[in-house]
């Protein structure tokens, strides 16, 4: 049973056969890469079977009438429409690579009649059958993602203005069901009134979601974001509320605290749970009427703001009492349960890091400016757990970036870290894996650059690399100064 604050929406423009298809569950692929059209990135391809049990074709280009079959066909899909992308145009696909048949027991049977050798799951095979999760490749040419997923994407009208794969109007990126089921939930949530929890692992951006809840809201006040989990203990209410001037101690300024900034707008706590239990206690009048009183002051101030919270930890972590002020619940994705997206953010964090650094830019992007992926590198996308999410993902593209040696970007064995090393990485608190010999080769190798040494560990940020060589009092030597 969902809990009344578990948002969702329904198409409520669909008569009775759109909501069909909107609820049609399908086999089919996802386009996880295609090197010649890499555009296509993301689109879904639906495999219906008719009556007869016919198989279908894929390959390249369009249906012809001297064809014995079907072919399949690549489809942008959008709430509410689905866009035809025409045929594939790889030359060193066959015209008939592929036939593909829907079978009784819930899997798609695969037969390589073409000349790209066919590999499932990264072993070679000429016959297959593959469910849901599946990794499908037709040489160097196209890989695929084995998906089931409805034949028309439920949402609201206006969602679907931006470009394909491409950041949305909030920066989210991704084109599977549950980023737009997530969409939708943002859209309606942010129209109404009331305070929202915000649920998901580190990296499946949370702040994000909160504001993007914030924009679509009625109110046009300010964000005011904070990490909870920083507030030092002895401080919290005064962090929250503010303080008179003079309070506690004469000649001390006043302060106007987090929820009188927030005034006529949001306030973003993320990791809410990290809160002691007396302080989340606090909460409980401001949240119901907006009331608080500054530290040092007799008089009740009053703050029209929305809280907009998130955690890490279960919803149990939070006291009953305040878990039970929020109106609205948001679930964030974690990368295992949206695998069709990783390629897409992959291809989207690459162009970033281009911008910022043109040896990338020079080094992986083809001439119309699209990153060049190895085989091996597609494969490491589609299987890795990602524990930690897109913040992994990004590290591990600035570590295959520059560990590699070649034109395109390869998967690096050398950087797969535990997910107990990403947390230590992502938290510059915790006891680094890192000994002082391995943090002063490593900068060394780097020619003494904060920012290549970094990301070639797998920190968070600089800040965690500079904690950890003031810790072991490592030297910052550029090659002329090394003895």
């Amino acid at each position: 049973m969902k809990n009344p604050g578990d948002f969702t929406t329904t198409d409520e423009t669909a008569g009775p056969e759109d909501q069909r298809t909107t609820d049609f569950l399908c086999l089919g692929f996802v386009v996880f890469w295609c090197p010649e059209q890499p555009t296509r990135t993301g689109a879904f391809i639906p495999v219906v079977s008719d009556a007869t049990g016919r198989p279908q074709i894929m390959g390249r280009g369009g249906q012809l009438p001297t064809d014995e079959y079907p072919r399949l066909e690549a489809q942008r899909q959008r709430p509410g429409a689905n866009l035809p992308l025409g045929p594939f145009e790889s030359p060193a696909l066959s015209r008939v690579q592929l036939h593909v048949t829907s079978t009784t027991a819930g899997t798609l049977e695969l037969v390589n009649v073409g000349k790209c050798a066919l590999l499932v799951n990264g072993a070679p095979s000429q016959r297959a059958q593959v469910r849901p999760g599946d990794l499908v490749e037709l040489g160097r040419q196209l890989t695929l993602l084995c998906v089931e997923r409805p034949l028309r994407l439920k949402g609201a009208a206006g969602l679907e203005q931006d470009g394909f794969g491409e950041p949305d109007q909030y920066g989210i990126v991704g084109e599977s069901p549950s980023v737009w089921e997530l969409r939708s939930t943002i859209a309606a949530i942010g129209a109404r009134e009331g305070h929202v929890l915000i649920l998901g692992g580190s990296g499946t951006g949370k702040e994000l979601i909160a504001r993007a809840v914030h924009r679509e809201s009625k109110v046009r006040g300010p964000f005011v974001a904070r990490n909870a989990g920083t507030l030092p203990e002895s401080l919290i209410d005064a962090e929250l509320f503010g303080s008179a001037k003079g309070y506690p101690n004469a000649g001390m300024p006043e302060r106007p605290g987090l929820i009188g900034a927030a005034h006529g707008g949001s306030l973003f706590l993320d990791e809410i749970a990290e809160l002691p239990i007396a302080a989340q206690t606090h909460l409980l009048r401001v949240l119901d009427a907006g009331e608080y009183q500054r530290l040092g002051e007799t008089t009740t101030r009053r703050s029209e703001f929305r809280l907009i919270a998130a955690t890490n930890q279960p919803e149990n972590a939070l006291r009953p009492d305040v878990h039970a002020r929020f109106t609205f619940r948001i679930q964030a994705a974690d990368l295992a349960r949206r695998r069709e997206d990783t390629a897409l953010l992959a291809r989207y964090l690459l162009k970033k890091m281009a911008r910022e650094d043109e040896t990338v830019a020079a080094r992986y992007f083809t001439e119309e400016g699209e990153p060049r992926l190895g085989a091996s590198f597609v494969r490491g996308l589609a299987s890795h757990p990602f524990p930690n999410n897109v913040r992994e993902l990004r590290n591990l593209l600035w570590q295959a970036a520059i560990a590699g040696e070649g034109p395109a970007l390869e998967w690096q064995d050398t950087q797969r870290r535990s997910a107990a090393e990403t947390e230590a990485g992502d938290n510059p608190t915790a006891d680094s894996p890192l000994n002082s010999g391995a943090l002063q080769d490593a900068l060394d190798r780097h020619n003494g650059s904060i920012d290549k040494t970094w990301r070639a560990l797998g920190l968070a940020n600089r800040f965690a690399l500079m904690r950890l060589v003031k810790k072991h009092g490592l030297e910052i030597r550029k090659a002329s100064t090394r003895r």
